[in-house]
């Protein structure tokens, strides 16, 4: 899948969730992942 939308707009959206809970379980220790087969151009348009 490949995401087109700009890296303001995704940090205000779908960056911004994980963000939050980086924040919540930062000084727990936790380890956590989303993994999914995503290309945002916003982050690497060479992909």
């Amino acid at each position: 899948m490949r995401v087109t939308t700009s890296l303001a707009e995704l940090n205000k959206t779908d960056f911004a969730v994980f963000k939050q809970l980086s924040k919540i379980f930062e000084n727990n220790n936790a380890v956590w992942a989303m993994i999914a087969h995503i290309v945002f151009d916003a982050l690497d348009p060479n992909l």
